[in-house]
């Protein structure tokens, strides 16, 4: 019996090999999650992970993961987060929250598109605009708390002062409430780990900025940084950067 127990094992271990990761699947798979994902801001600092499943669940569909922007230093989220949906046919539902006062806060709750591909399935943008959007490559960014007055040219002034920038994505910049936020997509991730590092807490006009890896960067954004190690000059880099903004 014994033996008969292991043979049955081994022929069904040789029956169901690990199949091989098809490349152009994983892919697929990337950019469905991105076209699937929202940001939502203006979240209360009593906002937890239950409050906005149970939420969304019941205006939209199903979330399958939610990714606070946390401070580094005080080990608190910001008040916003990215929020993957299972389906794609929900995005239309979820994004009509915006503006919306949810019953876990007193406040109305900002929520858009996370990247090109959300706002592609979103918006309709024809498929030929895809390569000018924030999100078709590289590593990017998040930058918060950009005040009035501070357009893309500015970003692109002070933070290409550290690395290749390949695109710069203002949104949802609301001067009545007196900040908004920016994506800043670098081609290297190194670079990109330089701008997280050393721009947090800089101040640009009458605010200091709060930089983060945006969620779906991270991971692979600190992967290669790590492997790449810190671009040559950084700290004359971040110097003429903060020098920069300052003026």
């Amino acid at each position: 019996r014994r033996g008969d127990r292991g043979g049955g094992r081994r022929g069904r271990d040789r029956e169901s090999p690990v199949p091989p990761i098809d490349p152009e699947e994983a892919k697929q798979q990337l950019l469905s999650k991105e076209q699937r994902t929202i940001f939502v801001e203006q979240l209360t600092q009593k906002t937890e992970e239950r409050d906005i499943r149970r939420y969304f669940k019941r205006k939209a569909g199903r979330v399958l993961a939610i990714n606070f922007i946390m401070d580094k230093r005080s080990g608190r989220h910001k008040g916003c987060a990215y929020i993957e949906l299972e389906k794609l046919k929900d995005l239309p539902y979820a994004l009509k929250c915006d503006g919306k006062i949810p019953d876990f806060q007193r406040f109305p709750i900002k929520v858009q598109a996370s990247d090109s591909g959300a706002t592609i399935v979103a918006m309709g943008i024809p498929k030929e605009e895809k390569s000018k959007s924030v999100g078709s490559g590289g590593f990017r960014v998040y930058v918060a708390n950009v005040v009035c007055g501070i357009n893309e040219h500015h970003m692109r002034n002070i933070f290409g002062l550290l690395g290749t920038v390949t695109a710069v994505q203002m949104q949802n910049l609301d001067w009545a409430k007196g900040a908004g936020f920016a994506f800043v997509q670098y081609k290297w991730a190194n670079e990109a780990q330089l701008a997280v590092d050393g721009m947090d807490d800089t101040l640009i006009g009458s605010a200091s900025i709060k930089t983060s890896w945006a969620t779906l960067s991270q991971e692979m954004g600190e992967t290669e940084a790590a492997k790449m190690g810190r671009p040559s000059s950084a700290a004359e880099r971040l110097e003429k950067a903060r020098s920069y903004a300052g003026q």
